[in-house]
């Protein structure tokens, strides 16, 4: 089994990496997905990751961490991580913040999927 952080943590250079090979994958009411494939990455793992942007502007703190988490816990209930092994940039505008879980949820299930 995965552990769950290792699903959204990314060093520099894999950062530096992703941007660089990322296109454009869905865009929804806020919410940019980008795709970058493995095969640029210098790491090996079978598993996709998760790489959540929000800017301050979209919101108070605890607005964004909550957004933070209900992002990630639909990456992983629904093991998104094992469909397609990419590393997947979110970036999350104000407009997005205050989402319900369901369209989270649906939006990463058609776009991963």
């Amino acid at each position: 089994m995965i552990p769950f952080r290792q699903l959204f943590t990314f060093t520099k250079p894999e950062v530096a990496e992703a941007f660089k090979h990322a296109h454009l994958k869905k865009y929804h009411q806020g919410l940019t997905l980008l795709q970058a494939p493995l095969v640029h990455a210098p790491r090996t793992d079978p598993y996709g990751k998760l790489l959540i942007i929000i800017a301050a502007t979209a919101g108070k703190a605890h607005e964004r961490n909550a957004m933070k988490r209900r992002l990630r816990s639909a990456f992983y209930e629904a093991k998104l991580y094992r469909k397609d092994p990419s590393f997947w940039i979110l970036i999350v505008k104000k407009k997005a913040v205050g989402m319900p879980f369901k369209d989270i949820e649906k939006f990463l299930q058609e776009s991963l999927s």
